[in-house]
């Protein structure tokens, strides 16, 4: 089973409550990245702090596409309770924990309390509250951020030296803080992760980053997830990471080449949460051509785009000519040899849909990308929905 830890579906939290607007101004990016962690991946584990992420892959996805991945056992979340920001002012600066002392906060509570109060932001939109909450609850599993803090943190300020917003002064004694300048009036200032996040600029913010990273890879060994699809791609901004980075997690860009050389329509603009759109794409997504082309894309994706191509078309010379043959004479073919005398109507409607489809079809990825051409050629798209406007 390939697995994936997926913060890129992550709706990262916010001080002010304003992170599930901005999830949803990104429903394209969303839409895009959940398509192609449903098309790699036989499971998809997302973390987050409340969840107010779950409420918006319900809207992008809908209710019932929704309940259906999490029935399939196709999404699951990982509860990291507790909020986790970047701490400095008064002395040395550090990645730190903050939450509610008396855990009522969406952010701390108990994983029943939490997905209740997420749900309750979006109650006016879904029509099924409380089957949607037995299910959330049924795949979720609970982590602490202090103990993913407690295992990644050191890693992570390691990997923030070899940076190029590390500066030598803000080296400190202890591993676990940097020195800064402190605040003029002396109070604490605590940082989140956000949607004007500079890691290229601000030190603040490349820490923040490589922790998000190191978590994700922390979570990805924890739940024996191959791969991790992450929040911010940093193979630029550290260039200690990227062979590991590439190792890790490939080149998934290879996917959308493939698909774009073979004329597969473009996944961000599916609209997901229309009525049988999520039955169709998960009914290509776990058919026997959907495994074997997972199993060949992971088997290549440390190629380069050239090499990825060579090797597809490479599979393309190797189709058998029982392939290419008209069904009548490949029937004939395979009744003879086998010692069959074929009945017009009853003999070459079975052979017809077993043996040639099932017997000759082979394990060439070709099958799975001709599937997703199709059905999303049935699917509705965004800009056919725009064009009714």
């Amino acid at each position: 089973m390939y697995k994936t830890v997926s913060s890129r579906l992550t709706a990262q939290f916010n001080v002010d409550g304003s992170h599930l607007k901005r999830y949803l101004d990104r429903s394209p990016i969303i839409t895009k990245s959940f398509c192609e962690d449903l098309i790699l991946h036989d499971q998809i584990l997302v973390p987050t702090q409340d969840y107010l992420t779950a409420c918006g892959l319900i809207l992008i996805l809908g209710e019932n596409g929704f309940i259906e991945l999490l029935e399939r056992d196709k999404l699951k979340f990982i509860r990291t309770r507790s909020g986790f920001g970047f701490l400095s002012g008064k002395g040395p600066a550090e990645i730190g924990i903050f939450g509610d002392p008396g855990n009522q906060r969406p952010l701390d509570s108990p994983i029943e309390q939490s997905a209740s109060a997420g749900l309750s932001v979006i109650q006016g939109n879904i029509k099924n509250k409380k089957k949607l909450h037995e299910l959330i609850v049924q795949n979720s599993v609970p982590i602490e951020w202090s103990a993913i803090l407690e295992a990644i943190k050191k890693e992570s300020i390691k990997d923030l030296k070899f940076t190029q917003t590390w500066k030598p002064e803000y080296e400190s004694n202890n591993p676990n803080y940097i020195l800064l300048p402190k605040l003029a009036d002396n109070k604490v200032n605590v940082q989140v992760m956000g949607s004007k996040l500079d890691p290229q600029n601000r030190i603040s913010d490349t820490l923040l980053a490589l922790t998000q990273y190191n978590s994700d890879l922390f979570l990805a060994d924890k739940f024996n997830c191959q791969n991790i699809s992450p929040c911010y791609p940093i193979g630029d901004l550290l260039e200690i990471k990227k062979k590991r980075i590439e190792q890790e997690i490939g080149d998934t860009e290879n996917l959308w080449f493939l698909f774009e050389v073979n004329g597969v329509p473009d996944l961000s603009q599916l609209v997901l949460s229309h009525e049988l759109t999520m039955s169709k794409l998960l009914k290509v997504v776990t058919n026997k051509n959907s495994i074997d082309f997972r199993k060949w894309f992971h088997e290549n994706q440390k190629l380069n785009e050239k090499e990825l191509l060579r090797e597809y078309l490479e599979i393309l010379k190797q189709v058998p000519i029982t392939q290419k043959l008209p069904a009548k004479s490949l029937r004939f073919i395979v009744t003879t040899v086998l010692g069959f005398v074929p009945v017009a109507g009853q003999i070459a409607g079975f052979f017809d849909s077993f043996i040639i489809e099932k017997l000759f079809k082979g394990r060439s990825p070709k099958f799975f990308i001709d599937d997703i051409t199709k059905a999303t050629g049935s699917i509705k798209l965004h800009r056919d929905r725009d064009a009714h406007h």
